[in-house]
């Protein structure tokens, strides 16, 4: 009996003296999944990767915005150009600008959205985006009228 008090006492002091850090919990969520990491050092940050199984490096994609186009966009280009190009406004400096090319960065004429081009079909061009419709991600054609720019 006392051999069970004091290892019932010595758990609540390790649970107690456990540094808050130690315990802190991360939840990274995505359309798909949600997942959970612990965080063993204040100043140790572990690779997670997102959904496209990328690494997401210190400071990361971070949470998905309220307007997450620009978020989405940054998990389909070669490298993530940071948190900035969360904002569609903001892909106007990303790479080069090119033309309707199939890959390229799109960004809509009024600068809230960006997306990424799928097809050239005649005048319109066909994109897939992040926060776009019913789901989230979604496809669309429109005239080339409607974009600002595009980007490689």
């Amino acid at each position: 009996m006392i051999c069970k008090k004091m290892l019932v006492i010595a758990a609540v002091v390790a649970f107690v003296t456990t540094p808050a850090h130690a315990m802190k919990r991360r939840v990274v969520s995505s359309d798909k999944q949600t997942q959970t990491q612990q965080a063993s050092f204040s100043f140790f940050s572990s690779a997670t990767f997102s959904q496209t199984n990328k690494p997401v490096f210190a400071g990361g994609l971070g949470g998905k915005p309220r307007l997450w186009c620009g978020w989405w966009m940054r998990q389909q280009v070669g490298s993530d150009p940071g948190p900035q190009f969360n904002l569609a406004a903001s892909w106007h400096r990303y790479g080069s600008p090119s033309g309707p090319i199939p890959g390229a960065v799109a960004i809509w004429r009024n600068n809230h959205h960006v997306g990424k081009v799928v097809s050239v079909n005649g005048g319109e061009v066909c994109t897939i985006s992040g926060n776009s419709g019913p789901g989230g991600v979604n496809q669309r054609c429109e005239p080339l009228n409607h974009f600002a720019g595009f980007r490689t």
